[in-house]
């Protein structure tokens, strides 16, 4: 007779148990879907390390080429009374700037000659506030602006206007006529007569 065999305790062992789901080590089959992210994400890393254009036909200028451009004005401050051509008059501080300067005057009160500005300046009152920087002509209207192009990047701030006579004509204390005016701010107007715009006249 041929002994039994007690199948309780042996059992054929099936091939698929290697791969006995265990909730620990959870494995799932890559797909070439999950690999895209990946894949750009080292196609633009590429990008940025070599400097390739990001857009076809789009170049990158090259250093040497900033280096051929003219060099752009850069506007002054200029303080009055200050360094030439500010140690004289006003009048050769605003005669002496160029076209995008800005002319700062310390405090003190000005009696001075008419103002003519020629040049697309900014005059502004170094004070803490108009009081400190008075400007009084020695007859006539105190500031002319003529023959410049001006707009509101330009600026006539933070000072007081006084004392200024056009008499029969127009803008005592502020006279503009070159087709633009500068930007007004936190100025004062005191005591200017003319015959139509006794403060400011803009034409």
């Amino acid at each position: 007779m041929f002994p039994s065999i007690d199948q309780t305790h042996h059992t054929s062992q099936p091939h698929h148990t290697v791969t006995t789901f265990n909730p620990s080590k959870k494995k799932f089959p890559i797909s070439i879907f999950t690999l895209i992210p990946a894949i750009l994400l080292v196609a633009l890393i590429f990008v940025g390390v070599t400097g390739a254009p990001a857009h076809a036909g789009v170049a990158l200028s090259p250093a040497r080429d900033h280096a051929s451009l003219p060099p752009r004005a850069v506007a002054v401050i200029r303080t009055y009374p200050g360094g030439f051509p500010c140690d004289t008059t006003l009048q050769a501080c605003l005669s002496g700037s160029t076209d995008g300067d800005n002319v700062q005057i310390a405090p003190n009160t000005y009696v001075t000659a008419s103002l003519n500005i020629t040049r697309a300046v900014s005059l502004i009152g170094g004070g803490a506030d108009p009081s400190a920087v008075k400007l009084r002509p020695t007859s006539g209207r105190m500031i002319s602006y003529s023959g410049v192009p001006l707009t509101a990047t330009f600026v006539i701030s933070n000072l007081t206007v006084e004392n200024g006579n056009a008499g029969g004509s127009s803008g005592g204390g502020i006279h503009v006529s070159s087709g633009g005016a500068p930007l007004f701010y936190s100025i004062v107007l005191s005591n200017n007569t003319a015959s139509l715009g006794g403060g400011i006249r803009i034409v």
